[in-house]
């Protein structure tokens, strides 16, 4: 029998169990990756962003972007959290009217 428990697992009387409020540890371990995703994940992430997008010189003084290919799917990628993708619809309009016809005057 675990403490504080009867024979069929329930919480003996006066002990309500966990505290109201209280997170369980899963709880917290999520919150701590979610700080992480939010403080230095987003740090570090921004970081590689800038890498690839950084403006580099070649020998000959041609300037050009690092690596856009890679800087643009990794840009486009976190965008997403921020502006999510918008749903396609199709609608479809019947409108049941005569021709328009367009009279132009004669020159």
């Amino acid at each position: 029998m675990e403490s504080g428990r009867d024979k069929s697992g329930k919480f003996n009387k006066g002990n309500a169990g966990k505290p109201k409020g209280a997170l369980s540890s899963k709880t917290k371990a999520w919150d701590e990756l979610g700080e992480f995703f939010t403080q230095s994940g987003a740090k570090k992430a921004m970081e590689i962003i800038n890498f690839y997008g950084e403006i580099v010189e070649n020998e000959d003084g041609t300037r050009y972007i690092r690596n856009p290919d890679k800087y643009l799917l990794h840009y486009s990628n976190l965008m997403e959290y921020f502006k999510p993708k918008l749903q396609r619809t199709e609608g479809k309009i019947e409108i049941e009217s005569d021709p328009i016809q367009f009279i132009l005057p004669k020159p």
